[in-house]
């Protein structure tokens, strides 16, 4: 599961390798998900293979064949379990990679949308003119600082 975290965390310092891994990753996690789906329904498959060799052994072994005998002899036992206990952890395998995939997917909107604000300056550092005095700068900082403690009192005393 830690790799899976790992994969769609983003570095917005370096988009670009990013993007550059994206396809290979959604590709990589599109074919993890087809060979879990694949397994999966092999096991889903195998529990009615299962289910058919105990029923004729069911047959064959119980004194009164019944419909219910024989679900009954098949439900308890253990090759049975055993093969739904697989189908379960396939099904929770391809769930997984299912959800990983959506989140690469969502992984790729992200990165689409950071570009977007990188090039509408979201990133950019405040500049000033060289040119500017320093201590204009500090003045209007300072009357700005004045000016929310200002704000914040009058609130309190409402």
């Amino acid at each position: 599961m830690s790799d899976y975290l790992k994969d769609v965390e983003i570095d917005p310092d370096n988009l670009d390798m990013e993007w550059i891994n994206q396809a290979p990753l959604r590709m990589r996690y599109g074919e993890s998900l087809a060979k879990a789906n694949s397994l999966r329904d092999i096991a889903k498959r195998s529990i009615d293979v299962v289910k058919a060799a105990l029923g004729n052994e069911a047959r064959g072994k119980l004194a009164k064949v019944t419909e219910a005998a024989v679900i009954a002899y098949i439900l308890v036992h253990e090759t049975y379990l055993n093969a739904c206990d697989d189908y379960e952890q396939k099904k929770y395998e391809a769930e997984l990679l299912q959800a990983a995939v959506i989140a690469i997917d969502t992984r790729k909107t992200s990165l689409e949308n950071l570009v977007r604000l990188g090039l509408g300056g979201y990133f950019a550092m405040p500049s000033v003119p060289k040119d500017f005095p320093r201590a204009e700068i500090e003045k209007e900082v300072t009357s700005d600082r004045e000016k929310t403690q200002r704000s914040k009192r009058k609130k309190k005393e409402r």
